[in-house]
């Protein structure tokens, strides 16, 4: 989420990848819409740990829980009025027994022509260089 990183969203049935470059490595997280958990590596290349993603609805927002060993997270994305997508994290830090949050706040770039809209949406959103780190 740092700097100006560029994401692609796909969503497809009741599945949403978000893929990203990560010092020039394509990264994928699975969200599943319907509540069933999804499994999604993190961590640097050799050194991954799984972490379960459990995504539910509330409102139009989906809250997105990521308990993990020793920090937990929680996203809350919403799409506002003006269309850019708004993203509420969570930190919570289990051993020291407090909790960060911040917001990022992703524009729409463009729209890729090379997909099937009738089976699938995607859309790729680049952080807004007005929002921090």
């Amino acid at each position: 989420y740092a700097g100006t990183s560029l994401e692609m969203i796909t969503v497809d049935g009741s599945k949403m990848t978000i893929s990203r470059t990560v010092a020039g490595n394509m990264t994928w997280t699975v969200y599943m819409l319907d509540g069933t958990p999804s499994k999604n590596m993190a961590g640097a290349p050799g050194k991954q740990i799984e972490l379960i993603y459990t995504s539910r609805w509330e409102g139009n927002a989906l809250v997105t829980t990521i308990p993990g060993p020793a920090v937990s997270r929680t996203e809350k994305r919403s799409i506002e009025a003006d269309g850019t997508m708004k993203v509420e994290l969570t930190f919570d830090f289990l051993k020291e027994n407090r909790s960060e949050s911040n917001i990022k706040t992703f524009i729409k770039v463009e729209e890729p022509e090379s997909f099937d809209r009738s089976r699938s949406i995607t859309t790729m959103l680049r952080l807004s260089p007005t929002e921090g780190d």
